[in-house]
């Protein structure tokens, strides 16, 4: 099985890394630490698109019998059912503390002024948050995607109440007070909750596994696994292909003005497309950024980044792409960071880390 062979390669790194610290030089030993380091966050990908794309859940075959069969057989029109039932793997990713394999990079000064700090239902364990939203109210939602819930917050940062999800969950983009757009990954399906009445009110089915998405006048835009961007116009339920682009799994995106921006984490690409899926510009920095996942843009804007990797938050502006600015980093308290979003209303940014840790800055 593929897993069995993870772990052996696995076994056999760590290894290496023992005789590289007890026969090699400092300087191999730290070149052979960043490639083992390179390594391991590529396992990590394989790891978790088998985790995502259902591949560990195991298949089981029932067979219910009719209870007719024990009254007359002449009356009998079924003698039994047989079906296939998919239970969820019970297998659940964990991350070790990175801060040893992280060289943090000194922060250009920024403008950010931490205004709240909590932690995801406070005194819960096990999770992986993989989106968040501000609502127009103020109240904070995100996704976790091991609870396969939505987790609702109060604008004070207390926790409210949690939502089951109708099924998987992954992104989440606020619509306004009441309702909110959730992707479901592998399952295919863009969900439309009431988070007051608790309930979805619209399922729609996509052309693939669905991830990052983002709203705006009436229109949803998502990512779609292997095949690109589409869009839902929610007053007739449309779906449209809007840019075509092989895309990984776990890809985000976000409206930059009138424009929609998306990175690829597999290869550390940001792309900017206009309103007609034109690609303005490309960025790639990996020495500044890797592993990028969530993406937002403020009031003037300015894109900001998770690099998951390297544990920051970096600014792009949508006018000159060259110049990036690392605003967040691992001295601010970041660790895992997976997801974020911008309050245009509070002029706030949100950061939220892989195990539920809520960081919300002003932008002054």
């Amino acid at each position: 099985m593929k897993i069995d062979e993870q772990i052996a390669d696995m076994e056999q790194k760590l290894r290496d890394i023992d005789s590289m610290t007890s026969y090699g030089s400092d300087f191999q030993t730290f070149v052979g630490i960043k490639e083992v380091e390179k390594y391991v966050h590529k396992e990590e990908y394989q790891l978790q698109s088998l985790f995502d794309n259902n591949q560990l859940d195991e298949i089981c075959i029932k067979f219910k019998v009719n209870k007719q069969f024990q009254s007359y057989l002449t009356d009998i029109t079924q003698v039994c059912e047989i079906f296939l039932q998919t239970i969820p793997t019970k297998v659940r990713i964990f991350r070790e503390d990175k801060r040893q394999m992280q060289t943090p990079i000194s922060s250009k000064e920024s403008h950010l002024g931490l205004a709240q700090k909590f932690d995801i239902e406070e005194g819960s364990r096990n999770r992986s948050i993989r989106g968040c939203t501000f609502m127009p109210n103020g109240k904070f939602v995100f996704t976790d995607r091991n609870s396969q819930a939505l987790i609702i917050h109060d604008n004070d940062g207390s926790f409210q109440y949690s939502i089951e999800g109708h099924g998987r969950v992954f992104d989440v983009a606020a619509i306004d007070n009441t309702y909110v757009a959730v992707t479901s990954g592998s399952e295919a399906v863009v969900y439309l909750y009431n988070i007051e009445s608790k309930e979805v009110v619209k399922t729609t089915k996509t052309n693939g596994p669905c991830y990052g998405i983002t709203f705006k006048s009436g229109v949803l835009f998502y990512c779609v696994e292997g095949k690109g961007i589409e869009t839902i116009t929610l007053s007739d339920n449309t779906i449209s292909e809007f840019y075509i682009e092989a895309l990984p799994w776990g890809t985000y995106i976000t409206t930059v003005d009138e424009n929609i921006c998306f990175v690829n984490h597999e290869i550390d690409i940001i792309k900017l497309l206009d309103s007609s899926s034109k690609v303005c510009w490309t960025f790639n920095y990996k020495h500044f950024l890797r592993d990028p996942r969530g993406v937002t843009s403020d009031n003037h804007g300015i894109i900001y980044l998770i690099g998951h990797a390297t544990n920051n938050v970096v600014s792009i502006s949508t006018i000159d792409n060259v110049e990036c600015n690392q605003i967040l980093s691992m001295e601010d308290g970041l660790l895992n960071p997976t997801a974020i979003d911008f309050d245009a209303r509070r002029n706030s940014i949100m950061v939220v880390s892989w195990e539920g840790s809520v960081l919300v800055y002003n932008c002054n």
